[in-house]
């Protein structure tokens, strides 16, 4: 089976050493023990700052030193324009400390300061040459963007929509929720309730203990005549989702679960059974995937599965992690009707929403069942719905997969 090159549960380990590029093709990087060193060499040169963040065994750091950082345009656009600063998060001590400071989420991480080493932004994750070269280009740009926006909430024109652009640019800690709180205290009603109101609120307030989110509750009828009910409906199944299950959803803590669905069937809401549903079948899908070797966690999770598919909920990322675990397992699980209901999860989540994701799995579900020129068909359209936060492992293994599916075709 060619399910089993995505490696999804593998984790890589890198042996190679960093590089460091200075050949006249390839990106420079610097290294300098100190942040005022590199302050000093920025405002010399009039250049901003490019801090790389990497470790060993770092895979994507690998990737990125091999194919990207040698490439002739990403040197021109990066060495004209930043003094590149390459550090190890535990070997440099000013890259632990940076990565102390600005925690970002993944790695490679690559750290965009002005020339006073002022962070203006951050990036992470591997990035073709094409997408580290935008996003090089786009410095100035966001950075200008940012500083006219603080600027104006400085000044005190703190409306929704300079609030979205402002939380939206900012890659440091703002405090969020005095800003949102100043701007309901100043808004009129008419601001309050518009569109705006509710992306800002909406992306900001995902806590159930928020006042944002009480907010939003208290004025539900208003809010889904602005916006659709299925976008409130989103969001409120989100955040109580989160209020049930924000602890480890495979092991003991049921006790605190029905605590916290007590308290949300105590608000009569229409929405309270579908989101203990979607929880309950959450917990049964992750439990399946944690004890992969539980026959009782297998059926138990393959029994929900059937029954979850006739409530007909847009749930599709369910749909498709229960798929992808049936499709990884039926064989030493369970058998080849298994596999039907995989499909019927797959089919169920592309037809609520068009992500790449779910295309993926669904195509190597249809390509198990033998179905494979509709297989190559939905792989084609998963790798038409890759977008700047599709991971660059499925890009590959799907574009790897496709190919060898279609030379299989061929003969």
């Amino acid at each position: 089976m060619h399910i089993f090159r995505l490696g999804y549960f593998i984790f890589f380990l890198a042996t190679g050493t960093f590089l460091t590029y200075g050949q006249s093709d390839g990106l420079l990087f610097n290294k300098y023990p100190t942040l005022l060193e590199i302050t000093k060499r920025a405002e010399a040169e009039n250049k901003n700052i490019l801090v790389y963040l990497h470790y060993k065994g770092c895979v994507y750091c690998a990737k990125m030193e091999k194919e990207v950082f040698p490439n002739k345009y990403v040197a021109n656009q990066y060495n004209n324009q930043f003094v590149n600063v390459s550090l190890d998060i535990y070997k440099d001590s000013l890259g632990t400390y940076l990565n102390e400071t600005y925690k970002p989420s993944g790695f490679p991480a690559f750290l965009y300061l002005d020339k006073n080493g002022q962070l203006e932004f951050q990036s992470v994750g591997y990035k073709t040459v094409d997408e580290f070269v935008k996003i090089g280009q786009q410095f100035a740009t966001l950075s200008g963007e940012f500083k006219k926006y603080e600027t104006l909430i400085q000044n005190g024109n703190i409306t929704a929509q300079n609030l979205n652009h402002y939380f939206s640019l900012a890659s440091k800690r703002l405090p969020k929720d005095s800003l949102i709180q100043v701007f309901l205290s100043n808004a009129s009603v008419e601001e309050k309730f518009s569109k705006e109101t509710w992306i800002l609120l909406s992306t900001h307030a995902r806590y159930y203990k928020s006042p944002f989110f009480t907010f939003i509750l208290s004025n539900e009828n208003k809010f889904r005549n602005i916006v659709s009910n299925k976008e409130v409906d989103d969001y409120l199944i989100s955040t109580w989702s989160f209020m049930i299950n924000q602890w480890s959803p495979w092991w003991a803590n049921d006790f605190q679960r029905n605590k916290m669905k007590k308290r949300l069937k105590e608000t009569q809401h229409p929405l309270v059974e579908r989101i203990i549903r979607s929880v309950d079948y959450t917990i049964r899908i992750d439990r399946a995937f944690t004890w992969k070797k539980s026959k009782h966690k297998w059926n138990k999770m393959m029994d929900a599965s059937k029954v979850y598919i006739k409530y007909g909920y847009d749930d599709w990322e369910n749909y498709y992690r229960a798929a992808w675990i049936i499709l990884l397992n039926y064989q030493k699980m369970g058998n080849s009707q298994d596999l039907e209901v995989a499909l019927q999860l797959a089919m169920k989540s592309i037809n609520d929403r068009k992500e790449f994701m779910n295309h993926f799995i669904y195509a190597f579900v249809l390509y198990e069942l033998g179905r494979k020129e509709k297989a190559i068909a939905t792989m084609t359209t998963a790798l038409s719905l890759k977008n700047g936060s599709t991971e660059f492992r499925y890009i590959e293994s799907a574009e790897e997969n496709l190919d060898s599916w279609i030379k299989e075709m061929q003969k």
